[in-house]
């Protein structure tokens, strides 16, 4: 699936060292302990920051590897979602959920317009409930 790609590109761009693998079958509780890491949290802080040396934000990174000139606007959004979801600690699942990602492709779209990709810092993602219906595009393994 396209998750998969952007989940595939994202570790890839990290690489091991700084973001250890994580898997949609692993347990809860990897997958929590995960979400904690200092690895994790450290690449979350960092997805909309300069890469080392270049010009060039992580997740533009992540984009330039999975799309191009004729990718729509909201699978590049969607990318952008499906990353920030993966590596946010506050989210307690890495497949993300329709009330999670609905509200925030309206926002990446306007910013990926602008050319001015930022983590939006008064959007909650608190209170995710459990039971709600996966989004029809997840973070699929390989």
């Amino acid at each position: 699936t396209d998750a998969a790609a952007f989940r595939k590109a994202l570790f890839s761009i990290f690489g091991e060292r700084e973001l250890p693998p994580i898997r949609t079958s692993d347990s809860h509780d990897m997958i929590t302990a995960w979400k904690a890491s200092p690895q994790t949290r450290k690449a979350y802080d960092a997805l909309f920051e300069n890469m080392p040396g270049t010009e060039i934000k992580y997740i533009e990174r992540v984009l330039e590897k999975t799309c191009n000139a004729n990718t729509p606007i909201h699978q590049k959004a969607f990318a952008i979602v499906t990353c920030e979801n993966l590596l946010n600690p506050d989210l307690p699942d890495i497949i993300g959920k329709e009330r999670i990602i609905k509200p925030l492709l309206p926002i990446f779209e306007e910013q990926l317009k602008n050319n001015n990709l930022h983590r939006e810092d008064n959007l909650s993602t608190e209170g995710e409930v459990e039971d709600e219906e996966d989004y029809p595009f997840t973070i699929d393994d390989e």
